[in-house]
């Protein structure tokens, strides 16, 4: 009878370990994908904010070349009716 008790406590125990073992084998799995997925999401998003990033410093380049040139005409403009006046 104790014998048949062991048997039975083992082969539970087995049946036990076995399915601990495939559920650990799965979330390993589920967290290491997870991980990659979150790791491509955060390029992604690198990426993105970094193409933005540049696009505005190009905006922001052009502009402040733009109000240069501007500025420039617009002084030289100035210094030639000042000239005109003075004369």
């Amino acid at each position: 009878e104790g014998k048949r008790k062991m048997d039975l406590v083992d082969k539970e125990l087995s049946s036990i370990e076995g399915r601990y073992t495939s559920v650990m084998e799965k979330l390993s799995k589920e967290i290491a994908d997870l991980k990659a997925s979150r790791e491509e999401e955060m390029e992604k998003l690198k990426k993105d904010y970094e193409d933005k990033l540049n696009k505005v410093k190009e905006n922001h380049a052009s502009e402040m070349k733009k109000l240069g040139e501007e500025a420039k005409v617009r002084g030289e403009a100035i210094t030639s009716l000042t000239q005109e006046r003075d004369a």
